[in-house]
């Protein structure tokens, strides 16, 4: 099981979304305060208030990571793998399509404000990284599946 080169690619996509979840994507500079951009929410620096949620985005997250954690030990059913990896690819396509909104919508209400400005994190380019890595797992397992039906055709 963690010989398959497909189950280190499974464990990047649970590492990635893991630390999105953890670590600031995004910052906002309002004023003299100023505001981080995390998976579940917006939270103050100083005061470490949370002043908005992101709840559906931090249920895609949770989700994109427990997805591949699953389907790591599923690994004598390829099939269901490749299936697995489908929903996965579509949960972090949301999960992207989720974080680009929330930021354009927090980005419109920090504009009304005189002194405002914003900075991305590199944490905002992990779940590509992730769809890449969960690319890379669903052709590792569709190859493993083509070798075993190769096997058995000649038996």
């Amino acid at each position: 099981m963690i010989q398959r080169i497909q189950t280190l690619y499974l464990l990047g996509i649970v590492v990635l979304t893991t630390l999105m979840m953890c670590l600031p994507l995004a910052e906002f500079l309002c004023g003299a305060e100023t505001f981080n951009l995390y998976g579940y929410g917006l939270r103050s620096v100083a005061t470490g208030e949370m002043y908005k949620t992101t709840v559906f985005l931090a249920i895609m997250l949770v989700a994109s990571a427990l997805l591949p954690l699953v389907n790591i030990f599923l690994y004598k059913r390829r099939m269901t793998q490749i299936r697995y990896c489908i929903v996965e690819f579509v949960l972090l396509t949301g999960s992207v399509i989720m974080l680009a909104v929330h930021y354009v919508l927090f980005y419109r209400a920090f504009a009304d404000f005189d002194f405002y400005a914003l900075s991305i994190k590199v944490t905002m380019l992990l779940p590509i990284a992730a769809l890449f890595l969960n690319y890379l797992a669903m052709r590792a397992i569709a190859a493993d599946e083509a070798l075993v039906r190769s096997v058995d055709r000649i038996r």
